[in-house]
């Protein structure tokens, strides 16, 4: 519940980067404030009571022994990171240009789990820490960017199906949103794209609101 509460709240703060169509941003409210009730009738329920008291005690009782606690924190450390680390380097060689999208989702969880385990150490390892933790926050961003718009995508897609007759024309769009007739460079990978075969009818929200009407 949670999660669909987030990831609308990301699509409809991206919305004024992808488009700025009222009706769809309305739309995406509308599913927001249901999926907020939804996540309110959750954290109000039992179960969750129930849970927030469990894991409370759990917290308030602990779970370490007197002689664990005698440990040293850089003997302790390693073993908390390394696992952390070895999971990531599988999951990184293991990505290629052919991987799905959940095995880029798989690497941005791991690495945020090998980010918390360092940042709890990182006095311990000083301006290495950092250094790992920056690049690691980077890796989160890009990634993170990915996975909003595996999770937009279908969103926007069953939107356009369900509620296209509420939907100006112009709101369906294909392509390319960054390139329009306006002189901006286009990169050879699109040209190329572009070049291979009958071309393409590819719609920007510029070239959309002038010429959509003559193709919808």
């Amino acid at each position: 519940a949670l999660g669909a509460v987030r990831d609308l709240d990301v699509q409809i703060a991206k919305m004024g980067e992808w488009v700025t169509e009222p009706e769809l941003i309305r739309l995406l409210l509308k599913e927001r404030d249901n999926a907020r009730k939804k996540l309110i009738r959750e954290l109000s329920s039992k179960r969750y009571a129930t849970l927030v008291r469990v894991f409370s005690a759990v917290l308030k009782r602990g779970t370490m022994s007197r002689a664990n606690v005698k440990a040293r924190a850089l003997d302790v450390a390693p073993q908390m990171i390394a696992p952390h680390w070895k999971k990531i380097r599988q999951a990184v060689d293991g990505i290629n240009v052919d991987s799905l999208p959940v095995e880029y989702h798989a690497l941005r969880i791991r690495g945020k789990r090998l980010r918390y385990a360092v940042e709890f150490f990182s006095d311990l390892y000083g301006e290495a820490a950092s250094d790992l933790i920056t690049r690691l926050v980077q890796l989160k961003d890009i990634l993170g960017k990915h996975q909003d718009a595996e999770v937009a995508m279908p969103r926007l897609r069953d939107i356009a199906l369900q509620h296209g007759d509420v939907l100006p024309p112009q709101t369906l769009l294909t392509g390319f949103p960054l390139y329009d007739e306006n002189g901006a460079d286009v990169p050879e990978e699109f040209e190329a794209f572009l070049d291979d075969g009958d071309p393409p009818i590819v719609f920007t929200p510029g070239s959309a609101m002038r010429f959509g009407r003559h193709f919808f």
